[in-house]
């Protein structure tokens, strides 16, 4: 029986690939002072879709201006001072409300930097929706997922037993961290997804809305 599912946060319940555009936006006009370079906004979208790897440094070579390791250290930076565009998937509050009707236990595991994901978090509304919110982040990088510490912690905090939980997410680091963990690991295919997830075969679901949960949790037997 299911009776706890804990999210992923970013390409899970809110679009991680609307927050990069909102902090691309954020740091065009930086980019354009810097560099004298124009849509930079629209540059760094089609060039992140051809590949996340090295966004700015590609962007400044194809523009042909001289960089340093520096300037792309600063220009990181900025984009992580952007504050944080939230977009819910339109599935994500219908199916918090389902599982606060079936009395079912949520919870958001979630990696990324500490002040950045919680301000995400806040943004959302969704804080009232869950019985416990972790971020690894705030015990250092090494306790992001896969690893497994926090998951550890989180099931105490919840009273909750391995094999009575969802893990729903996007991303390898979610399927290992499940898989380490012993929880059920539901794979989201949103089709703005950012990741690349190589584990869709050995998930034990696969769904492309959160409005499918309902069908897992009642085939369960918590109903």
């Amino acid at each position: 029986m299911i009776n706890t599912i804990i999210f992923d946060f970013d390409g899970t319940l809110s679009s991680e690939r609307e927050y990069i555009y909102g902090c691309f936006k954020y740091v065009e006009n930086e980019i354009k002072q810097r560099f004298e370079i124009l849509d930079a906004y629209k540059k760094l979208i089609q060039l992140f879709n051809e590949s996340w790897n090295d966004t700015f440094g590609r962007l400044l070579a194809q523009e042909k201006v001289e960089y340093s390791e520096q300037d792309i250290k600063e220009l990181v930076n900025i984009y992580r001072q952007a504050p944080p565009e939230i977009k819910l998937y339109e599935d994500t509050k219908p199916a918090l409300h389902m599982l606060r009707h079936k009395n079912i236990k949520t919870a958001v595991l979630t990696n990324g930097f500490y002040k950045i994901q919680k301000e995400k978090i806040r943004k959302s509304g969704l804080e009232e929706f869950f019985n416990a919110v972790e971020i690894p982040d705030l015990y250092g990088r090494e306790f992001w997922k896969p690893d497994i510490r926090r998951v550890n912690e989180l099931l105490k905090t919840l009273d909750a037993k391995a094999e009575e939980v969802l893990y729903i997410g996007d991303s390898d680091s979610d399927y290992k961290m499940a898989k380490a963990a012993g929880v059920q690991l539901v794979f989201i295919k949103r089709d703005d997804c950012v990741n690349e997830f190589h584990f869709e075969k050995e998930a034990d679901y696969v769904i492309q809305s959160l409005a499918e949960l309902e069908n897992i949790i009642d085939k369960s037997g918590k109903v």
